[in-house]
């Protein structure tokens, strides 16, 4: 799955998943009936949290 639009910023992305997992992002998106950009958003910032807690991880928080 390939996405490209751009942003507030004029930034263009895009984002390349596995048939299954779009398929299933696609599925949510109905069921919560939000946008695609909205599901991988919020799927990144609880992510994040728990990536950021392994060892190794690097602690900079940048503000979204």
């Amino acid at each position: 799955m390939k996405r490209g639009r751009k942003d507030k910023h004029g930034k263009s992305v895009s984002v390349y998943l596995p048939t299954d997992i779009a398929v299933e992002v696609d599925a949510e998106m109905l069921r919560l009936n939000r946008t695609r950009s909205w599901l991988l958003k919020r799927a990144w910032l609880l992510a994040r949290e728990q990536l950021q807690r392994h060892p190794g991880a690097k602690h900079q928080r940048r503000k979204p």
